[in-house]
This record gives C-alpha cells, structure tokens and sequence, in this order.
C-alpha cells in the first residue's frame, strides 16, 4: 500500500516530463534566443571580465569618482561603441552569413579585420584588447556552440589562430553571431549589452559603485541603447569613428599606472 501510494504521489519522471510538454511544445522556444541568453551569460568565459575599457585608469587619474561619474563614463563607453565598433560587428556579421560564397566571405573578414587594426594602429592597448578579446570570445563560442564549429570555415579560424588575421573583437563578435543565425538587430543590441555590462563591471570591482547601483544604471541605459541602434544600425565601416577623447585617453594611459587590477 505504502509503495502504491508513492507511486500515486511521484509518478514516473519520464511520462510526466512528456505529458506537460509533448513532442509539438517542447521547441516552443525560438533557438535564437537560447543562444542570445547564452552569449550574454556571464558564465560564458569569453575573457571580457579582465578589461575595464579605461575605466581603471580614469578612477586612478580621478577622472571618475562616484555613480554619476561612473553613469557618464558608461554613456561614454556605449556611444563610443555604437559609433566606433557596431558598424564593424554589423558588417562582419553579414559577410559570415554569405555560406555560398566563401572565399568572398573570408576576404570580406580579412579586410574588416585590417580596417580595424588600422583604427586602433595610434592606441596600443585599444589594440591589444580588442585582440585578446576577440580571440577569447572565439574560443569560447567554438568550444560551447557546435553550430560555430560547423558554420565557420576551418581556415578562417586557423587564421585568427595562428594571428594571420588579428582577431578583433567586433569582427569575431559579428561573425559568430553570423554563424550562429542571430538576427542582426538582437547581435547588434547584444554586443552593446556586453559592453555596458562590463565597464560596470569593472566599476564595481573597482569600489567606484555599489553593486545593486550598478544594476540600475544598467536597466537605466536601455533607452540610450535603442537610441544608438537606431542612429548607428546602418552606419558604414568607413563613418566608424570615436567619439570620446577622453576615453581613449585613459585606455591609453592604464600600462602606465603603478598598479593594476586589469589588463586594459
């Protein structure tokens, strides 16, 4: 009776399972926006997490001190992102999409690749952190997705690899989220996620801001996002162009401090 009455409570796992969610509901999810929650996925150890985008240099140089400061250097970060990188991200992810035509395709990535080291050629740690990131960010999508690793020619990534091609962040980015099918508008909102979410990041590792003040500036920064996307969705590689000085002058300046918790 006892063991009647545990199987009346606890029926089996596996018919259970299948009667709340039968064969014609269990993809209800679109598979885009797993991935779109997995890409943003801070557990995703694409190595972002090691860089400030300058913002440890400014706290140092007393550029930034406090939420209001911290708000505008963020803005900062955004605008310079949406107007210096997002119409490289928007571009490479477009050349990745072109499957029938890949040696088009692979000089596209090229050409975006040079663009971008060109670009950053007067700002030394610019340069190798978009480098590093680029690279990890390859890596770790590589390794998770197996959709990249089918999607993405062989050769290409053995150039990123072996640093024929550079390897910079908002061309990688722009390629995988080729591959990987995510619909332009979402891979160009997602990068900016990413790049707000980390220069707070780094905010609150640095003590600059608390934790929950992060957060809401961060929920408080969606409106300037979809403004950006708006202004800079259809921007072409060659309007690329930085937008805060001072930004740029502080990425420069972090090899120079005496101590450092981040690499850039």
């Amino acid at each position: 009776p006892l063991r009647s009455s545990r199987s009346a409570s606890f029926p089996n796992r596996r018919s259970s399972i299948s009667a709340q969610y039968p064969s014609d509901r269990r993809r209800a999810m679109p598979a885009d926006d797993w991935l779109l929650w997995q890409l943003a996925d801070s557990a995703l150890p694409a190595g972002g997490f090691v860089h400030s985008a300058g913002l440890e240099a400014a706290v140092q140089l007393g550029l930034v001190d406090g939420p209001p400061a911290v708000a505008d250097y963020a803005r900062q970060v955004l605008c310079t992102a949406a107007a210096q990188s997002l119409p490289f991200v928007l571009a490479a992810r477009w050349a990745a999409v072109a499957d029938d035509q890949e040696d088009a395709d692979q000089t596209q990535l090229a050409r975006l690749d040079a663009e971008v080291s060109a670009m950053l050629a007067g700002n030394r740690t610019a340069h190798a952190a978009s480098v590093t990131q680029g690279l990890g960010f390859l890596k770790a999508a590589t390794a998770a997705f197996a959709l990249v690793e089918s999607r993405a020619p062989a050769v290409r990534r053995a150039e990123w690899e072996g640093r024929r091609l550079a390897g910079h962040q908002p061309v990688v980015f722009g390629a995988v989220c080729g591959w990987l099918d995510v619909e332009a508008r979402q891979c160009a909102r997602l990068f900016l996620l990413l790049a707000l979410r980390g220069v707070l990041s780094a905010a609150v590792r640095l003590g600059a801001v608390g934790t929950l003040e992060a957060q809401r500036l961060q929920a408080e920064s969606g409106d300037l996002v979809e403004s950006l996307l708006v202004a800079r969705a259809e921007a072409a590689t060659g309007a690329a162009v930085q937008t805060s000085p001072l930004l740029e002058i502080a990425q420069a300046a972090h090899p120079r401090l005496y101590s450092r918790l981040f690499r850039s």
